[in-house]
């Protein structure tokens, strides 16, 4: 039986998207254009898939009322994320962005008729934490090693950045393999394999180094990535990546598979932009994972970490503060996240509060670095 599908909406992309239900080989059950009458009429017609424009509202109670097995998609004119966490909170199956989104409607339609739709991300277990910026500079590879260090000794930090890479250098490391050699067993990767390209810090971080080679012509695909990150995420209770920023392709996929996105920025224009044009440009998926981290803050910064976050539209998760301390240790190779927690410098106490944020720790035992 071909599956309905019901559209409360008054956009100008609304024929774009009744001609996606079709070639999707799904029947239109009803196009409505407001909140009121989509609600009425997900009762009387009863659609198995509702496409609701953000625009006519996103509270999605009343049309789990009216029928509570519909699966639910909202579209956005313009990216929102504080509206699309809301939305995926009340279990809204996907958020996209038009017109940008629209050449994967069939598909997504189609997958939502056949039930075969993965998750956005798996609830409960072992956690992915993605680290990145679109500007270099703004200290993701610090972040994404700091965060890494307060999580250990459960944890694996992943240094996808193949160029450019510095977590060896960051932990003072001296490692023998790199995360580019498991791409060729991407197919099929085993623990072992991965236990065999690893670097142990002292803390018992394990660490998935950047090539030394760093050529531009490096590369690591997408099926390539998710393997990889998939057999780390079995194998550490917490998996950090430093993803590189210019790798729009790969953020975008590997969000979805994320617990936590952190998007790095320092608190001036020229850091921001690039945030807002990925979001503009639909790069970044509206998933309510996604967070912003205010890195090297001080008093003299042209704007507060919330008011970055205000005009970036992105939650902040965290405010990490300039700290001379923080430099001095990285130049020096040290381990700049005591593994005690004992006498954190000002940035480093912001990154233990960070993993403290990202995965609360038990009220016995202890996480160090």
């Amino acid at each position: 039986m071909t599956q309905r599908v019901g559209l409360c909406s008054r956009s100008l992309c609304d024929p774009t998207v009744v001609a996606a239900v079709r070639d999707a080989g799904l029947t239109m059950a009803f196009h409505v254009y407001t909140p009121h009458e989509a609600v009425s009429a997900c009762r009387s017609h009863r659609p198995e898939i509702m496409l609701l424009n953000s625009l006519a509202g996103a509270e999605l109670a009343p049309y789990r009322e009216a029928n509570p097995r519909m699966k639910i998609v909202l579209l956005m004119d313009s990216p929102d994320f504080h509206t699309a966490r809301e939305a995926r909170w009340q279990g809204a199956a996907e958020v996209l962005l038009l017109p940008d989104d629209l050449p994967r409607l069939p598909l997504l339609l189609r997958q939502l008729a056949e039930g075969s739709i993965t998750p956005v991300r798996e609830v409960g277990g072992n956690k992915l934490t993605l680290v990145c910026a679109p500007k270099g500079g703004c200290g993701t590879s610090v972040v994404a090693a700091g965060l890494a260090l307060a999580l250990a000794p459960d944890a694996a930090l992943v240094d996808l950045n193949l160029t450019y890479g510095g977590a060896d250098t960051l932990l003072d490391l001296r490692p023998d393999r790199s995360v580019l050699d498991l791409a060729p067993l991407a197919a099929e990767l085993e623990e072992r394999h991965l236990l065999q390209a690893v670097t142990a810090h002292s803390s018992g971080l394990a660490v998935l180094c950047a090539p030394a080679s760093g050529l531009p012509g490096d590369h690591l695909g997408v099926s390539e990535a998710k393997a990889i990150l998939q057999v780390c995420r079995r194998q550490w209770g917490h998996v950090v990546v430093d993803l590189p920023g210019a790798s729009v392709e790969l953020l975008s996929a590997l969000s979805r598979l994320a617990d936590h996105v952190l998007m790095v920025t320092t608190p001036d224009p020229v850091a921001m932009r690039p945030i807002h044009r990925l979001l503009r440009g639909g790069g970044l998926p509206l998933l309510p994972q996604v967070g912003l981290v205010v890195n090297r803050w001080t008093p003299r910064s042209p704007f507060r970490a919330s008011e970055v976050a205000e005009r970036l539209q992105l939650p902040l998760i965290a405010e990490i503060p300039d700290d001379p301390q923080l430099a001095l240790q990285v130049a020096l190779g040290e381990a700049f996240v005591p593994a005690d927690r004992k006498r954190p410098g000002r940035a480093a106490t912001a990154i233990l509060r960070l993993a403290d944020t990202l995965s609360p720790r038990p009220q016995t035992g202890r996480r160090g670095a």
